[in-house]
This record gives structure tokens, sequence and C-alpha cells, in this order.
């Protein structure tokens, strides 16, 4: 960890990697992992429940009696601004109308012509082309 001054007064924002019933770790920004409890946490107010992997929380570091880092005096953030953090990198979807294509094939079948009782005729297959008329032939 860089020199940072006063070590009580030093906040950081690290992500949760996994979380578990009472604790998570943390992957801070320099890609080390920091240990949390839950009685660390100074403002819970029910927020634990909306931690998953991903979810940012500011907090401290401190070293414990064994000489390992842990995260202290942590603060989460409220539904509303995990629910920001997870929707800002998310572009606005333009939806385009779906048209009509400009040109279609449209089969016709005509009904066999002549008297019904054995007529021999073929039902005859006919195939036309719709389409808009050239902007450049309209004068």
């Amino acid at each position: 960890m860089s020199d940072v001054g006063n070590l009580q007064d030093y906040r950081e924002v690290s992500e949760v990697r996994s979380k578990h019933f009472n604790h998570v770790f943390l992957t801070r920004s320099c890609g080390d992992q920091i240990f949390l409890h839950r009685n660390d946490v100074v403002n819970d107010q029910n927020r634990w429940d909306f931690l998953i992997v991903g979810s940012p929380v500011w907090h401290g570091v401190v070293c414990d009696d064994n000489g390992k880092w842990r995260a202290c005096n942590a603060e989460l953030y409220s539904y509303e601004e995990l629910y920001e953090f997870q929707h800002e990198s998310e572009p606005e979807v333009a939806v385009e109308p779906v048209s009509e294509p400009e040109r279609s094939l449209v089969k016709v079948i005509e009904l066999p012509s002549g008297d019904h009782a054995g007529s021999m005729s073929l039902v005859g297959s006919v195939v036309r082309r719709v389409s808009p008329v050239p902007l450049a032939l309209i004068t």
C-alpha cells in the first residue's frame, strides 16, 4: 500500500469479489483482495442484502492483530445508487421501427377454369412483383 499519511482518514472504493453470509472479499483498485466483515459496516440499514458481486463499497483499511489488512468503517450504497452504478455504462439502445420491405413477391393462385366436373386444366401460378415507382421517373 502506498503512503497515505493518516491511515485513520484513508478511504477507498473497492468492488465485491465474493459475498458470504456475514462477510465479503473485496477487490481493491490495485488488484489486492481485502476482507470486510458485516460488523465493520457503519450504515448497514439492511443494505447488506443489496450487495452483489461487482458492487462498490466505500471503506477504510486497518491492520488487524495478525498483521493482515482488512476493510473497516465501510459505507454501503443504497439500492438506488447501486442500480445507477450497474446501469451507467449501458448505452441507450435506439429502437428502429420495423418497416415493410420496398419490394415483395406475392404468389397468386388462380382457380382452374372450365367445368368442375373433371376438367383437366392445371392450376396456374403467377408471381408478380410489387415495387414502388422510382423517384427518378416521377417528373
